[in-house]
């Protein structure tokens, strides 16, 4: 046997082998998902608040948050492909005491008075908002402390004339921020028919 030959077909079928070894390990394995959701705004709610454009799943998981373009490579023939259309995608709500939309809606069209534990800034922010919205028929809002009052209203709650002074005319109806105490201006009680007969 001519040794020789043997040793250079030993060596190239080694290069080959090592090769082959090289390529396989450079391929990266991808999983195929079951559904691909692409073509939209997805909020991921995490610590950057990172927005992407597709996600891939696959048996209930999630196995990749990115691009379209990467999407597609976990697409394969079977795979169910959602076109979000640009909409918007967030993550499941689980909450078993969940209030929605939460304070935006006191922010947004009621006097929102969280936070203000001062009685000058108090009655500066309800007659501020009543100001801003003349066209309103009644006023609601949240939020006021009764630690921003003092003596008998600091125990039996806020007198109806601070509110006559600001709006006589309308409804206004304010609920504490512990939500224990509503406090009404004097259009309140005569709207509602809330007189000191009224039982309880």
């Amino acid at each position: 046997m001519n040794y020789r030959r043997l040793l250079v077909f030993l060596m190239l079928f080694l290069l080959l082998l090592l090769s082959a070894c090289a390529q396989e390990a450079g391929e990266e394995t991808l999983e195929t998902a079951d559904m691909i959701l692409t073509n939209g705004t997805i909020y991921t709610a995490d610590q950057e608040d990172t927005i992407a454009e597709a996600i891939a799943v696959k048996d209930g998981k999630i196995i990749f948050v990115g691009t379209a373009e990467g999407a597609e490579d976990y697409q394969g023939e079977s795979t169910q492909v959602v076109d979000l259309g640009g909409g918007m995608l967030l993550p499941g709500m689980i909450d078993s005491h969940l209030h929605a939309p939460g304070t935006k809606l006191t922010e947004l069209y009621c006097i929102d008075l969280n936070g203000i534990l001062r009685l000058e800034e108090t009655l500066k922010t309800i007659e501020t908002y009543i100001q801003n919205n003349p066209d309103m028929e009644i006023y609601y809002g949240s939020g006021f402390s009764i630690g921003a009052f003092s003596g008998e209203e600091a125990a039996k709650g806020p007198k109806k004339e601070r509110l006559d002074a600001i709006c006589p005319d309308k409804p206004v109806i304010l609920n504490s921020y512990d939500g224990h105490v509503t406090w009404m201006n004097s259009k309140a009680f005569e709207e509602f028919g809330i007189t000191k007969d009224t039982q309880v």
